[in-house]
C-alpha cells in the first residue's frame, strides 16, 4: 500500500468519525428534531424532488447575485404597473356589476 493511499484512508476515517461524533454530540431534542426533519425529507429524497427544490433555490440565489439597482427599479415599475392594471380592472368590474344590478329589466 502506498503512502498516498494510506493518507487517503486515514482522511476518510477521520471524516467519518468526526461526522458521527458531531451527530452524537447533539442534545436529545436536537437529535429528535433532526430525525423528524429527515423523516419529512424522505419522500422528497425518494422522488428526486429535493434536487428540484435545491435547483430553484440556486436560481433564486443567482438572480439575487445578478441583480443591480437598475434591474430592481425596473422590476418595481413592472410590479407597480401590473398592480395598477389589476386594481383598475377590479374597480371596472365592480362598477359594471353595480350598474347591472340597478337595472329594472334584466338584459336579454
Amino acid at each position: 500500500m502506498s503512502i498516498k493511499s494510506e493518507h487517503n484512508a486515514d482522511e476518510e476515517q477521520i471524516l467519518a468519525s468526526s461526522a458521527t461524533n458531531v451527530f452524537f454530540e447533539l442534545s436529545e431534542p436536537a437529535t429528535e428534531g433532526l430525525k423528524d426533519l429527515l423523516s419529512k425529507l424522505e419522500p422528497l429524497l425518494a422522488g428526486g424532488r429535493l434536487s428540484r427544490i435545491v435547483d430553484i433555490a440556486s436560481v433564486a440565489a443567482d438572480v439575487v447575485d445578478m441583480s443591480d439597482a437598475y434591474m430592481v427599479e425596473k422590476l418595481a415599475n413592472v410590479f407597480e404597473e401590473v398592480t395598477a392594471a389589476a386594481w383598475m380592472t377590479g374597480n371596472a368590474a365592480r362598477v359594471a356589476g353595480d350598474r347591472v344590478s340597478e337595472l329594472k329589466d334584466p338584459l336579454p
